[in-house]
């Protein structure tokens, strides 16, 4: 998948096959890459290929307002995971406005050559995609059978224009990511790796889809509401009043946990302290921002969470990863 500037701005912008020394600490090995700058900034897709999938990291570092339509020379069906920013699109054929989103992902269908237009805002926005041919998604239905009807059913309403099932992005699933950007190209496994995790990807996916599937609708709401404001302070009474439960949160309490196996106060932290963790991970921000944008207290309060969890602080916690 590629990106086309608006045709009056063509004449303005440089394509180059060499990422510049500013945007080194992107670079992902192994990788092709095509770079586009103008008078809006840059964008660039670094891509790994074979010939079952494609690979794609994205990122747009944007300093003016512009709008950028994604194309495709074969129809592409493929997961696109958010990474940092939601982009605003505009699919052909469709009045509604879908919204790539931060953190989430999901499949998504794109028609050769169709005219969808993506808005994108001043900001640094970072996501990865992987295409696959339909000979892949039946090896990977064939290898678990459990999914077979779930990725015909989700691949044919994609390929229909629906935006279905995007799921929040998990710990687990940054992490699959985040080894898949770091591989070494000179492995003489390269590519066999990258299936690998392409594969445990796809695969986190549908075990996560399958489990949100199960969430009754109200309970299912008071997730919905965590995942949005898990950086504010959250009170069981409002968990209670977005499942439909005011006044009862012992009934709520119950629910919670027959479904998530945990109490709320004890997802809520871990929902917390996951996103910290893949801050740490994802991030240069200092530990009292990290603290800030994930619920907490403050770096002490986080800290006495990641020594629970890890028996380390959240600074070597960030050092043992890296």
């Amino acid at each position: 998948m590629k990106f086309k500037v608006p045709p009056e701005m063509e004449v303005l912008t440089q394509k180059t096959s060499t990422l510049p020394k500013d945007y080194e600490r992107y670079r992902v090995p192994g990788a092709d890459v095509e770079f586009i700058s103008g008078p809006f900034g840059c964008y660039f897709t670094q891509e790994i290929r074979q010939k079952d999938w494609v690979i794609g990291w994205l990122n747009f570092d944007i300093r003016e307002s512009v709008y950028l339509y994604p194309v495709t020379s074969a129809p592409f069906v493929g997961l696109y995971c958010g990474l940092r920013g939601n982009i605003p699109c505009e699919l052909h054929g469709r009045e509604e406005i879908l919204t790539l989103q931060e953190d989430k992902f999901g499949f998504y269908y794109v028609p050769e050559y169709a005219m969808n237009k993506a808005d994108f805002m001043p900001f640094h926005y970072t996501a990865v995609y992987i295409s696959f041919t339909s000979r892949f998604l039946q090896k990977f239905g064939a290898s678990n059978p459990e999914f077979t009807s779930v990725i015909e059913k989700q691949v044919k309403r994609v390929m229909e224009g629906e935006e279905v099932n995007i799921i929040a992005l998990n710990s687990d699933a940054h992490s699959i990511i985040k080894k898949m950007k770091l591989r070494p190209a000179d492995d003489p496994h390269f590519l066999i790796f990258q299936d690998i995790k392409v594969n445990e990807l796809l695969l986190q996916y549908f075990e996560l889809l399958r489990a949100a599937q199960h969430v009754p609708a109200n309970i299912q709401a008071a997730l919905n509401f965590i995942a949005e404001y898990f950086d504010t302070p959250v009170s069981i009474a409002e968990l209670a009043e977005q499942a439909g439960l005011t006044g009862d949160e012992d009934t709520f309490k119950k629910q919670f946990k027959a479904v998530t196996g945990l109490a709320p106060d004890r997802y809520l932290k871990k929902f917390r302290t996951e996103k910290a963790e893949q801050l740490l991970l994802t991030t240069t921000l200092k530990i009292g921002e990290i603290a800030v944008k994930t619920g907490f207290t403050d770096s002490a309060h986080l800290a006495r969470t990641f020594l629970e969890k890890h028996k380390m602080t959240p600074k070597a916690f960030r050092a043992k990863q890296q």
